[in-house]
């Protein structure tokens, strides 16, 4: 993926780190962010974090982000249930084609074996 993004060879070195402070924010592995907007009702698509890369000789760093499915509004927790897609499906973004720069909240709802996510919005970013 890397090698198609960057038109690398597979020998080049990739330089890869779990946190990064730029400006006044922190990021780190594990974040969640709205990467892009579905369809004409503009549904948020969101992903995880999974690590930061830059190529070597680069002064950019860009985002390893592991996509999720938006399933739909749940009005009751005023969030967007989503799934991780299946296969894994990542994509790589700098840090300026982000919709909104902050990290979103994700919520973990455990029902015996049934596995939820939230993922909640706490402003409007469009």
């Amino acid at each position: 993926m890397l090698r198609d993004t960057f038109g690398i060879a597979a020998t080049d070195d990739v330089y890869v780190a779990q946190n990064l402070l730029r400006g006044s924010v922190q990021y780190q592995q594990g974040h969640h962010f709205v990467i892009d907007f579905c369809g004409d009702d503009h549904i948020p698509v969101s992903g995880r974090l999974e690590y930061f890369v830059s190529i070597a000789g680069g002064s950019e760093w860009y985002m390893l982000v592991h996509r999720y499915n938006t399933i739909g509004f749940m009005s009751h927790f005023h969030s967007y249930v989503v799934t991780l897609t299946e296969p894994p499906g990542y994509q790589i973004l700098s840090l300026s084609d982000l919709v909104d720069f902050r990290p979103v909240c994700c919520y973990l709802n455990t029902n015996f074996c049934d596995e939820t996510r939230f993922i909640r919005l706490h402003y409007h970013v469009w």
